[in-house]
């Protein structure tokens, strides 16, 4: 009785936490609505991409913008060694004659610097329009999202988009996909009541220009939208945390990459909340660093006891799950985005994701290597 009782109890919490977590970020979502959608001028904004060859979608990805952002500007930052990444930039440039499109050849990186905001320094010059926007060159962002992102930089100091997966690559590619979309409305919207944003999403972010000059301080800080986050509230600067979406199509070439995905990931998480005043770091831990373990407490006890009655209550439990994250992603995103079984495999795993990164410091970034002991502090693991 007394085990039964447990497992009721602790599958009641999760889905009391995950249904919670939903519902503000729906309400967020709902309050952030427009009225009348907002236009993006010619010449508003500046595109600037730190490209990196190694994904297989990169060319699509870059032409994605340019046909979603029409008479805005593009600064193109690439190694000067890495030929595939020029090669794609160029075929795309004399491909697209009516964009201006600027590609910048970068020099090696220096150790102890980041590579990306190395390359957003040499291009700190080339900004000519009122705002820029720093995008992955695996990010698509919608010309609805880049208007609102415009809008709200004008009052705030960082204004950042709500970052949404496109499956590729197969399960290990459905896994990740999985792993953001049920979790980013949820962690970005869903803490905004309790505290303003306490990170950007550094794949789409939007500045006035007159502010990049930001990048030089934080050159030596390995994870750049953690880093940015602290300078601008260090100078009283406001973070505006979007919903609206941009989205993201990285090629996973297998479980391995899924792997050190996940593992970058959540080490680049955990030194986040290591950074976070006491007080936040419990609300975060509350909301998100727990309840994934109350969904393995009855699939524990399925095979210490199986039990035609728990295995059903234990279906029960994962079917409100899957109906309660449909839901909230049609809220946020306007569609479900959903995967049953590769969404609940994704959040299973993540606790072993978070046991790895507290031990294991090493991250692989496509092509680099490096070992992280903190956001300033990091070598490159030759």
């Amino acid at each position: 009785m007394l085990v039964t009782l447990s497992i009721i109890m602790c599958c009641g919490l999760y889905l009391l936490l995950l249904g919670m977590k939903a519902v503000l970020a729906v309400l967020q979502a709902r309050k952030d609505a427009h009225a009348e959608e907002p236009f993006l001028k010619l010449r508003t904004l500046t595109v600037l991409q730190p490209i990196l060859s190694g994904d297989e979608k990169l060319e699509r990805m870059l032409e994605s913008n340019l046909l979603s952002l029409p008479g805005q500007c593009f600064v193109w930052l690439c190694d000067s060694q890495d030929a595939e990444a020029i090669r794609v930039a160029e075929k795309l440039r004399a491909a697209h004659p009516g964009h201006q499109i600027t590609i910048v050849t970068c020099p090696d990186c220096p150790d102890g610097v980041n590579p990306k905001v190395f390359k957003l320094i040499q291009a700190s010059l080339m900004v000519e329009t009122p705002y820029f926007v720093v995008l992955d060159d695996d990010t698509h962002l919608p010309t609805a999202t880049a208007a609102d992102l415009v809008m709200h930089a004008q009052d705030a100091m960082v204004a950042t988009a709500l970052p949404s997966y496109r499956e590729s690559g197969g399960f290990p590619g459905r896994l990740l996909a999985q792993f953001v979309n049920n979790n980013s409305a949820m962690t970005y919207l869903s803490l905004l009541p309790f505290c303003p944003p306490i990170s950007l999403n550094g794949m789409c972010y939007v500045m006035k220009s007159l502010d990049i000059g930001m990048f030089m301080g934080i050159a030596r800080h390995l994870t750049d939208d953690l880093a940015l986050a602290g300078a601008v509230k260090a100078g009283g600067g406001v973070i505006h945390q979007s919903s609206q979406p941009v989205f993201l199509t990285t090629h996973v070439s297998g479980f391995p990459h899924y792997l050190r995905m996940m593992h970058r990931w959540y080490l680049f998480a955990l030194l986040l909340v290591r950074e976070q005043p006491p007080a936040r770091q419990v609300v975060i831990f509350a909301m998100h660093g727990w309840h994934q373990l109350l969904l393995w407490v009855p699939l524990v006890f399925l095979v210490i006891r199986p039990s035609l009655r728990l295995a059903v209550f234990t279906v029960i439990v994962f079917l409100v799950r899957s109906f309660t994250l449909q839901l909230m992603q049609a809220g946020v995103f306007g569609v479900p985005i959903h995967r049953p079984f590769a969404s609940l495999v994704s959040e299973l795993l993540q606790p072993l994701h978070m046991v790895h990164a507290m031990v294991d410091r090493r991250i692989r970034w496509r092509s680099r290597r490096y070992r992280v002991f903190s956001s300033d502090r990091f070598d490159k693991d030759e």
